[in-house]
């Protein structure tokens, strides 16, 4: 299920491991390793990034928006929901 991470981005929620904020050092490592290995994908465009979106594939994904904002977005995408 593709949902929107901000500015028209969809991701493929169902390959989804984790969803951190970058407010602790060890997630913003992470975001730097990530880069140095080149598996990182910034989709902030020009604002300030917010959380990383791990995928099931090695990929970090950078966004401008909150980790409870792709929970919902996760949670109202959902076929199980009624």
């Amino acid at each position: 299920m593709l949902i929107e991470v901000g500015h028209r981005h969809n991701i493929n929620s169902d390959r989804i491991l984790a969803v951190a904020s970058l407010d602790s050092m060890p997630i913003r490592k992470a975001a730097q390793l990530a880069k140095k290995e080149g598996v990182l994908i910034n989709l902030t465009g020009p604002f300030v990034s917010k959380a990383i979106i791990i995928m099931d594939t090695g990929v970090v994904i950078k966004i401008a928006i909150r980790p409870s904002d792709v929970q919902s977005r996760i949670l109202d995408a959902s076929p199980l929901r009624s």
